[in-house]
């Protein structure tokens, strides 16, 4: 066989044939995915969670009331909550 000849079959060899793809990989790059998807929703829902706290009235505003001052603790104490079960 040429130089050449092992050069063509070379890229062929690095690629994976069905018979290299095996559940396990298969189940694994689903996993992945399902994990990259759950990390872009966190970040959506983290963002929603950002501009809803900071549209609230702020401190000196005449528009602030205990209510919201009651709001605003209990999404820390929930977002505490959720910050120790993700320790875990």
């Amino acid at each position: 066989m040429t130089k050449q000849g092992r050069g063509c079959n070379a890229h062929l060899q690095s690629q994976p044939t069905l018979a290299m793809i095996t559940p396990a990989k298969i189940n694994n790059q689903k996993r992945d995915n399902a994990m990259t998807k759950q990390a872009a929703d966190f970040e959506a829902v983290m963002q929603q969670i950002r501009d809803s706290f900071y549209d609230m009235p702020a401190p000196g505003s005449d528009a602030l009331n205990w209510g919201h001052v009651g709001s605003a603790e209990h999404v820390v104490s929930e977002l505490r909550d959720v910050a120790n079960f993700l320790k875990r």
